[in-house]
């Protein structure tokens, strides 16, 4: 009964924070209080509710004035989350297309600016992955993606996909790679069971991709053979 009160509780919660995001945009069109509202009221209280408490280390080695590409293992619908409270800036995630069409929450990520990408048609994903690097660039917006397109079953940390290095390639901005313990055991994939608990997200060095050499396909195969080595150390 406790569980199913909680997670009647976090979705109602849920709901109510992301039509307050939605009508936040009236009077904050850049996303400031929405942004806002998610790292401090919403992210927050839903963890709160399932007991989850989140431990960071490193993210003081980071100058997060600066933009950069975020690159974590993914192991639950819970990571996203996680890393909300891990990192002390606005965050931004590649989202996949069907996410969109979710009510109430679909339109709060394309109001917020949301990059969704297409996996069946390559073409529009390289356009996705275009303007998303254009706005790293020019906006100095934080992205976060999963290079390995999906949430792991096991845990082990899955190939990476080739679309997130794109994307390093034309932001040439620094990759940070980090690393989240414990979220795939409080709720693991195709679960919605959530355990209480701690989640651990370790922050690693920034990764400079303009200091690796090489042909363009050298490279992104080079940076992704680090980033992924950096995942693994931490």
């Amino acid at each position: 009964m406790i569980y199913f009160l909680r997670w009647l509780w976090g979705v109602l919660f849920t709901e109510v924070m992301v039509t307050l995001a939605i009508l936040s945009f009236l009077i904050s069109p850049r996303g400031n209080v929405m942004y806002w509202m998610k790292r401090n009221i919403w992210a927050p209280g839903l963890f709160k509710v399932f007991g989850i408490q989140v431990e960071t280390t490193g993210a003081e080695k980071i100058d997060w004035s600066k933009a950069h590409i975020v690159m974590a293992n993914h192991c639950s619908n819970l990571d996203i989350v996680a890393l909300t409270l891990a990192l002390p800036v606005n965050i931004r995630f590649v989202a996949k297309k069907e996410l969109m069409y979710l009510p109430l929450f679909g339109q709060m990520l394309w109001f917020a600016g949301f990059p969704f990408i297409d996996r069946r048609n390559r073409a529009a994903a390289i356009r996705t992955i275009a303007r998303a690097a254009e706005n790293i660039v020019r906006k100095k917006h934080t992205i976060i993606i999963f290079p390995e397109g999906t949430r792991s079953r096991d845990g082990v940390l899955q190939e990476f996909k080739k679309g997130p290095f794109h994307m390093v390639e034309q932001a040439r901005a620094p990759v940070i790679p980090v690393r989240i313990r414990g979220m795939g055991e409080l709720m693991p994939p195709g679960s919605l069971k959530i355990r209480s608990g701690k989640v651990r997200v370790h922050i690693g060095d920034p990764i400079d991709a303009d200091l690796v050499a090489g042909d363009i396909e050298q490279r992104r195969a080079k940076l992704a053979e680090l980033v992924r080595e950096a995942i693994l150390s931490l």
